[in-house]
Order: structure tokens, then C-alpha cells, then sequence
């Protein structure tokens, strides 16, 4: 018995520690297609040509927003689901590699001030380190935000959760190993890696001619910032505007049927806390519409622009920056 018993745990420990170090050391062989993107990204926030101008934002952002159609010096550093988090942890690489952007754009959608993504993306990803993810944690219970779980006795839950996941214990990881079969994943995420590379941080989600799916922002009965995702917002903004880099607002489009279905006063709330930003920070301004709408023929799927459609939203932000003095 004991002998079987020592074989068990053997073989067990092994299974486990091979997964971690698999885990650990080949995520481009098993995570979905958008770790190629984040890690483009993260590598561009370090390398990233200084007095560029930069766009954070969510998943509309990197899709609806083709950087060589705006202007030269422009990277697209937009992230899919990408939050205000997301944004200010990317913004302080930037800032710390010595090479500081002339101006920032920022384009969140609705659902993405609303709802987080930690997990899934920015600590899975790579985005964040430990200092990072404390801070989070920090400001998470002094805004009773829901993000950590339940407090336990010297947060051990929240704390070992945090380090879990940023070393990589495979626990965290099965759906990706599952999915992905263990490394059928690869050359799609490199030959993504290498695109956004190339496109300075453009890349296409939907490619129909015209959808008319409804986007997210259906599903809510009203709009109503996290406090935790409002508080980083302002984060970003205050760290931008502190280092003297202009920082602009640009609403990407939701389709006109979108438009049409939200419910009574969801829009109007949105554009309201988006413009408060202007009266809080002197250097923040809207530029264009908050929330505009696009035909459905524009759309690749319910939340972006295919091709076509990014392409002729491009050419207006281009517009937008150059009459802001913002881009050549």
C-alpha cells in the first residue's frame, strides 16, 4: 500500500510539475489567438518609437482603428477587452521605457467601463506584475469591489490566487491546454504576433459584409461604471495629463441596429460620464461623437467594424486628430 501510495503522488507530482513548466514556458502553443496580440502589444509598449501618438482602449479600438490609414507615427495599442486597467498598465511601461508618446487616445465602449477582465486577460496575459496586481487588490477593497472575492483572514484567499495565476499553475489554464490540445495553437498565435507587429497594432475581428447581430450593450437596463474601472479611468487620465501628453477621446461605432435597441437612456448616461471627464481633467477633450453609430453593412460582427468599415472610420479619426492638431 505504501509502495502504491509513493508511486501515486510520484506520478502526480510529475503530471503537475511537467504541466507548470509547459504552462510557464509555451503559451504560445496552447492560449487563444488573442495572447499573440497582448504580446505584441506588451513587446511595443516597450519598444514603441518616442513622441508617437498611442491609442488605448478595448477590442473596438484595436479593430476599428488602422494606425498606417491615421498617420504615421501612430501604434495601436488598444487590447481586446481591454479596460482602463489594462490601458494604465500599458501606459506606465510605455512611460518607463524613456519613451513617452505625444498624445494618447483612448476608446473604451461602454461594456468595457462597466464590466473587468483581470483575470482572463490582463494577469493571464502577462500585463501585469505582482506590484501591479497588489495595487488592483488594494484598490479593489477600499471600493468594495467584488473583484478578488470574499475577505478572508490576511487576504491569504485573494493573495494566493494572485500568485498563483501570475506564476502560471496550470489550474488556471486547463480551458486554453483543453482547447488549444496542448500545443495545436502555435502557429496561429505567431503568425497573429507577426501581424500585429506589422500593422503597429491593427487587427481585424469580424470580416462579414454586414451584420446585424446586436452588440453587449443590449443586455443592460442601464449604464453604470464599475467604481473600480471609474477609478482607474481616472488613473490613466491623471498619469497622462501629469506627464503633459494631450489626451483625447474617440468613440468607436456600434451598428445602427444596436443603436436603435438600447434600452431608454443608456446612451445618454454613457456620453454624460465620458464628457464629465472634461470638467475633471483640463487636458482631456471628446473628440467627435462619444457614441456614434455605423451602418450594419460596415460590421465584420455585432461589436466591429469589418475592414471596410475600419478603413472609413480610420480616415475620420485621422480627420479628428489632425483638426485637434494632434497628427500631421
Amino acid at each position: 500500500m505504501v509502495r502504491y501510495l509513493t508511486c501515486f503522488f510520484a506520478v502526480f507530482l510529475t503530471l503537475i510539475g511537467s504541466a507548470w513548466l509547459w504552462v510557464a514556458n509555451r503559451p504560445m502553443f496552447f492560449m487563444q489567438r488573442e495572447y499573440g496580440m497582448w504580446g505584441a502589444k506588451i513587446e511595443m509598449c516597450r519598444e514603441l518609437p518616442p513622441q508617437s501618438v498611442v491609442i488605448f482602449g478595448d477590442s473596438r479600438a484595436v479593430t476599428d482603428m488602422i494606425p498606417k490609414r491615421i498617420g504615421p507615427d501612430v501604434a495601436n495599442l488598444a487590447f481586446g477587452m481591454g479596460t482602463p486597467v489594462d490601458a494604465l498598465a500599458a501606459t506606465r511601461m510605455l512611460l518607463a521605457s524613456g519613451r513617452p508618446p505625444r498624445a494618447a487616445v483612448l476608446s473604451f465602449s461602454p461594456v468595457r467601463v462597466i464590466e473587468n477582465s483581470f483575470w482572463e486577460r490582463g494577469v493571464m496575459f502577462g500585463l501585469f506584475d505582482a506590484t501591479m496586481i497588489e495595487e488592483v487588490r488594494d484598490r479593489s477593497r477600499v471600493l468594495q469591489d467584488p473583484l478578488f472575492g470574499p475577505k478572508s483572514i490576511g487576504e491569504v484567499d485573494a493573495r494566493l490566487k494572485a500568485a498563483l495565476c501570475l506564476h502560471h499553475f496550470p489550474t488556471f489554464y486547463s480551458p486554453s491546454l483543453i482547447n488549444g490540445r496542448v500545443f495545436q495553437r502555435e502557429a496561429e498565435n505567431w503568425r497573429i504576433y507577426g501581424e500585429v507587429r506589422e500593422s503597429l497594432g491593427y487587427h481585424a475581428f469580424g470580416t462579414l459584409e454586414g451584420c446585424r447581430d446586436l452588440s453587449p450593450e443590449c443586455l443592460f437596463t442601464s449604464f453604470k461604471p464599475s467604481p473600480l474601472l471609474d477609478d482607474y479611468f481616472a488613473k490613466l487620465v491623471a498619469l497622462l495629463q501629469s506627464k503633459d501628453i494631450p489626451v483625447v477621446f474617440i468613440g468607436c461605432p456600434v451598428n445602427e441596429l444596436t443603436a436603435a435597441a438600447l434600452r431608454p437612456g443608456f446612451a445618454a448616461a454613457y456620453v454624460a460620464y465620458i464628457k464629465s471627464f472634461e470638467t475633471r481633467y483640463p487636458g482631456f477633450h471628446v473628440l467627435g461623437d462619444s457614441f456614434p453609430s455605423f451602418p450594419w453593412t460596415s460590421f465584420g460582427d455585432a461589436d466591429h467594424l469589418n475592414p471596410q468599415g475600419a478603413a472609413l472610420f480610420s480616415d475620420r479619426v485621422a480627420v479628428l486628430l489632425r483638426n485637434a492638431g494632434l497628427e500631421k
